[in-house]
């Protein structure tokens, strides 16, 4: 996982409502598994809800 996008991401998400994989993917230009690994890292740091919404976003804690 890239340190460098991962940290603009945690500046990104509390703008956001919700975070998804595909949002992830699309805003930071990285594979699945990264913008997996990026997720569950926000999860862990308490950042996002860790169950999701729909299916496919995640809630922001604000």
């Amino acid at each position: 996982m890239d340190r460098d996008k991962y940290v603009m991401l945690k500046a990104i998400v509390p703008q956001k409502e919700t975070v998804s994989i595909g949002m992830i993917k699309n805003l930071l230009n990285v594979s699945t598994d990264e913008a997996e690994e990026m997720l569950n890292n926000l999860i862990q740091e308490g950042m996002v809800e860790a169950y999701s919404m729909d299916g496919t976003n995640f809630l922001v804690r604000k």
